[in-house]
């Protein structure tokens, strides 16, 4: 190791165990700092993008719920037309009854 090379051993399992100089070390470690950093720039973008879909998902769940809110609003004036449309034929049934009635009597 005093020429600045690496000396490769083998840990108990054959795995390879490198070790390193100082200056190596530096340069190691500064190596790893930057991957890191790129991983977490890459890692920060991609939470980016998920938050940015989930507010999409948020709002467009938003404009469902107001269409529910209106569908319901729809059905219930339906409903209530199609009461007074029952009530008006009725209504008209009763009649035409009575002035059958009355052209018959």
């Amino acid at each position: 190791m005093a020429d600045g090379r690496a000396v490769e051993r083998l840990d108990e399992n054959g795995r390879p165990i490198v070790a390193i100089q100082g200056n190596q070390l530096d340069a190691v470690a500064h190596e790893v700092e930057r991957r890191v950093a790129a991983h977490q720039n890459v890692v920060g973008q991609e939470v980016a993008a998920i938050v940015a879909q989930l507010n999409d998902h948020g709002a467009q769940l938003a404009q469902l719920g107001g269409l529910h809110q209106q569908m319901n609003e729809v059905r219930q004036l339906l409903e209530g037309m199609a009461v007074q449309v029952v009530a008006n034929a009725n209504a008209n049934a009763n009649a035409n009854a009575n002035a059958n009635a009355n052209a018959n009597a």
